[in-house]
């Protein structure tokens, strides 16, 4: 971009590219003649723009549409096993690679211990990266991408884990670090806000573009926050720290602090999972759901993790009756609440989509 705030003749061209790339992905398949109608471009400049992200095999002919008058159309859509992306998810300890929509092509274990240095990691990544790639006979110059999916506090802008219990990292370099590695961009996020994506990027309701995802386990309570279709990561890198509102009479949290509602529910189910347990720990997430829904306004919440796998239908219903007997207008508010529909691959597809947004920006 210029200095004077217009479009440079190469910004715009990139921007225009980017505009059919993400129209015909929310569209699956269209002709070209949808392409002039939809989007506000000239005929000429859609055809110029067709005939180059065919040439570069970002779309192909899905078949011949009907025809109303005239030559049948062409039905495009985009190419996604065209370029191939390395993701690491710590979640599900894998290391895999994909096509561009998140599919995978093949995957290997990667866990590692809590001792382990952000540099001896960066190392491990490289080392399992050659050896992955030599097994699916796939040269790294063919790698579109690198995505790394952190549990913890991630700097996406600076490329840093700021802070990670997990694994035991603060101020981690993983950026600079990967960047002298691999030739190809490396992308890094945390891992609830990679849940919500991709989640998210799979809804059949498009009307949907508030979204809070509520994630449980027997070590944390997290959350992420998605506005108009896009992932709120806050000011600092910080958001999402939901597990810290405070509570009376809770231990001291794994923060350092104690009332936490996170160390409460860990302590309430630290000798299982019975269901007078669960049940008074259903009472404290959903005081953190219902402070979020009061903050936050989403449309849906999509609950993750083990926590709520383990809930009955009842404890399920109670929780949803906590929710909304504790949030303002509640009559009123179009909420609905779902248990994660992707599972254990969210993660992954999150990746993938935030790597296809920053890769063909439209804002």
């Amino acid at each position: 971009m210029k200095n004077n705030g217009f479009l440079s003749h190469a910004d715009s061209a990139s921007l225009n590219k980017n505009l059919i790339i993400n129209y015909i992905k929310s569209k699956g398949i269209v002709s070209q003649t949808q392409i002039w109608e939809d989007v506000n471009l000239s005929r000429a400049s859609v055809s110029q723009i067709i005939k180059q992200l065919t040439e570069m095999d970002l779309i192909k002919v899905a078949g011949i549409g009907e025809s109303k008058g005239g030559r049948r159309r062409l039905a495009l859509t985009l190419n996604y096993d065209s370029k191939q992306l390395i993701i690491y998810d710590w979640m599900t300890k894998q290391l895999c690679v994909t096509n561009l929509n998140g599919v995978v092509i093949s995957a290997e274990p990667f866990g590692f211990d809590s001792g382990t240095s952000p540099e001896q990691f960066c190392q491990i990544l490289y080392q399992k990266t050659e050896i992955l790639l030599k097994k699916i006979n796939v040269d790294s110059s063919q790698i579109f991408a690198m995505g790394l999916v952190f549990p913890g506090l991630v700097d996406t802008i600076g490329g840093k884990v700021l802070y990670s219990l997990e694994m035991n990292w603060n101020d981690a370099e993983i950026f600079d670090m990967t960047q002298k590695m691999f030739r190809f961009p490396v992308y890094i996020d945390r891992t609830a806000n990679m849940i919500l994506l991709g989640e998210y990027s799979r809804l059949q309701d498009s009307s949907i573009r508030n979204a809070l995802l509520i994630l449980s386990d027997n070590t944390r309570l997290g959350s992420a926050l998605l506005q108009d279709g896009k992932i709120i990561h806050g000011g600092n890198n910080m958001n999402g720290e939901l597990g810290h509102i405070r509570v009376a009479d809770s231990p001291v949290c794994n923060c350092g602090k104690k009332g936490c509602l996170e160390a409460k529910v860990i302590e309430i189910l630290s000798h299982g999972y019975d269901t007078a347990s669960l049940s008074l720990a259903v009472e404290y997430i959903g005081i953190a759901i219902s402070t979020a829904v009061n903050i936050f306004d989403p449309c849906l919440i999509l609950l993750y993790g083990d926590i709520f796998e383990k809930l009955s239908d009842r404890l399920l219903s109670r929780l949803n009756s906590y929710i909304f007997d504790n949030i303002v207008n509640s009559d009123s508010r179009n909420l609905k609440i779902t248990y994660s529909f992707l599972g254990r691959s969210a993660s992954i597809t999150g990746m993938c989509e935030n790597i296809f947004r920053k890769s063909f920006p439209i804002v």
